[in-house]
Formats: C-alpha cells, structure tokens, sequence
C-alpha cells in the first residue's frame, strides 16, 4: 500500500509516481521480466516491451526454439532506424536473437532472408559477408514508391532508377512512368544482386511490371543491356 497515493501499487508504479508524480502506464511488466513468450500457427511469438513495460513489437521464432529463448530477456534495439532483437548489454554479453538462435558468434554477418528483422525463424536467416548483407536493403522508410532505388523527381516531373553494385553506381535515364523505372531496377537487382536482393515488396514490383507489354519490356532490357555494355560490369 502506497501512503502517498493511497493506492495499492506494485514496485514500478510506485517508483514511477514517486519520480515523475505521475503514471506511464497501467501494465505490471517491468522491463526487467523475462518476456512472455505465445504460440499461433505453429510459430512462436516472443512479446517485446519498452521501458515501462508495455508490448511495443512480437520476433518470430520457431517453436522448437521456445525452450531455449525463453531464460533470457529480450529487448528492441534501434539502430539507424532499423530493429533489432537483442539480449543483454555492451558490458553484459549482449547478443542479437539471430545469432543466438543459430548459435553463429563468428566474423560473419546474419541476414534475414525476407528484410525483416522480426521474423527469426531458422528458415529465414542465413550467414553471409557483411557485403552480401548490405545487398538485402529494404525501401527508404520515406520512400514515395516504396521500391528501393526508384523515386520521382518533382523537377524533372519524372522517374528515376538508382543502382549500386560494388564500386560502381549506375546512371539510368529517366521515365515518364513508375512501371518502365520499376522493371530497369528490377532487371538490376536480378542480374547483380541475385539471391540477396530484397523480395519483400515483390508484390507491389510486379503489379507494376505486369502493367507493361512485352515490347515495353524488350526495349527496357536492351537499354539495360547496352548501359551494362557501356560501363563494362560483370554479372
């Protein structure tokens, strides 16, 4: 019983009237409890709190990993607006959910196969290099298009393809449509990146590529063509 509030408070709330007199939220959960942790369609589900407790996200994890995620606390880390799923600190062994559900403590990276950091499932991670990695990019959270390397320049009223590979970057003209800009980049990311390109958004790429003929997308793959020519890269 708290003589101050005259309510019956657990240790949290208690602390969080006494300092900010005031309440942050209704939940019990500190953020020191191990995480609650559900199953749904034969997947596992670990619930993610913040500071106070309350559940801001959900990883994916297989069920038969249950067993051996469930003895630590799990915590969203956010770096350059990316998530991740991170157990312990810098000075307390932290490592990231990933790695420890492959038990990989190597040089090597681990990529999530479909961009999303959330879904930690065996099936979708893999060890890569760092520059393989860095391939399987999401769009810009303030994309317009939400395709990654197309945008619409207001200036030139117009579409525009941006591709990196290596130490090159690509210099495309511009579209009057999103489809031919979408289909330009879609034929870089196949022929360069490959199996590590991001296939997340793969339905909004085809809905606009299958809005184009098929003479639409022969002039595009022989100006794709010719620009590679030009620049002399392999694929």
């Amino acid at each position: 019983f708290d003589t101050k509030t005259n309510m019956m408070l657990c240790q949290k709330h208690r602390c969080q009237f006494r300092n900010h007199n005031k309440f942050f939220d209704t939940s019990k959960t500190t953020c020191n409890d191990l995480n609650e942790i559900t199953i749904k369609d034969d997947i596992g589900y670990i619930h993610l709190y913040n500071k106070y407790g309350i559940e801001t996200y959900r990883a994916m994890i297989d069920v038969e990993a249950i067993p051996k995620c469930k003895s630590r606390r799990w915590r969203i880390s956010k770096k350059k607006n990316k998530i991740y799923v991170v157990s312990g600190s810098k000075s307390n062994e932290m490592i990231d959910l990933s790695r420890f559900i492959l038990d990989y403590h190597g040089e090597m990276e681990v990529d999530h196969i479909d961009g999303e950091s959330l879904n930690n499932q065996k099936n979708n991670l893999r060890i890569v290099s760092r520059q393989n990695n860095i391939l399987n990019l999401p769009p810009k959270i303030d994309s317009s298009t939400k395709i990654r390397g197309v945008s619409f320049a207001k200036k030139d009223n117009a579409y525009c393809v941006d591709f990196s590979y290596k130490n090159y970057r690509l210099y495309f003209k511009n579209f009057n449509d999103i489809e031919s800009a979408t289909y330009l980049r879609y034929l870089c990311e196949i022929s360069f990146l490959k199996e590590f390109r991001y296939k997340s958004n793969d339905n909004i790429i085809q809905s606009h590529i299958s809005k184009l003929t098929n003479q639409q997308k022969s002039d595009i793959e022989l100006y794709f063509n010719d620009k590679i020519k030009e620049i002399n890269i392999e694929y």
